[in-house]
């Protein structure tokens, strides 16, 4: 599935993110359109300047990184088999993210958030996010998926240049992010070159 390669600008959100007031419903629209624009102005994403929660800025981002990263196809069995996103570890994160990609899809395929609290549960999910603070060290985690066809994303210092994909850092206030463009490759993946342009590349110790 080739779901990094489509328009930038993403087509009017339809819904609200789990919301059903009027206010609420344009903050939601609002959420899911700054990363792109931040993606086509090559700025980072600022947090207090939005008025939203680090929590909110990380699951709009993920939902962009699943428009710009391209699956091989044997990673899904059918043209409507969801992308499945696992969020590893007992965390608030996963209502956050679940309000964010509620009735969205990426290409044909929905979104479905898992809530994993260990690796095993994660096994079979294409972009999994490990919050910090969890047990399992970056090593860990890369050699627990091996070469499969995952999206490891992170927010622990270090995780991109252990065996991580992407890694969110804060810095000033704004929401940056590396990748790993060889874990990447290992896994199978392709990352739009317009989103490791606005990334800061590392590689593995």
């Amino acid at each position: 599935m080739r779901s990094g390669e489509g328009p930038v600008a993403a087509p009017a959100i339809r819904h609200a993110v789990g919301r059903t007031c009027a206010a609420c419903r344009l903050r939601a629209r609002m959420l899911l359109w700054v990363p792109v624009l931040c993606l086509l102005a090559g700025m980072p994403l600022p947090v207090r300047a939005q008025a939203v929660s680090e929590h909110e800025v990380q699951a709009a981002f993920i939902y962009n990184f699943a428009r710009f990263v391209t699956w091989p196809e044997a990673a899904f069995p059918g043209p409507s088999t969801p992308m499945r996103i696992a969020v590893l570890g007992d965390h608030g994160f996963s209502d956050v993210l679940e309000k964010t990609v509620a009735d969205r899809e990426v290409g044909s395929r929905p979104l479905k958030v898992l809530r994993c609290r260990n690796l095993k549960e994660a096994t079979g999910a294409h972009i999994v996010f490990v919050p910090k603070g969890q047990p399992w060290e970056p090593e860990q985690i890369s050699k627990h998926f091996g070469k499969a066809a995952v999206l490891l994303v992170g927010e622990e210092e270090g995780f991109a240049t252990h065996g991580g994909t992407i890694n969110f850092v804060l810095r000033d206030e704004k929401v940056h992010f590396q990748i790993n463009p060889v874990a990447a490759r290992k896994a199978g993946l392709v990352i739009s070159a317009r989103l490791l342009s606005l990334a800061e590349i590392v590689t593995g110790e």
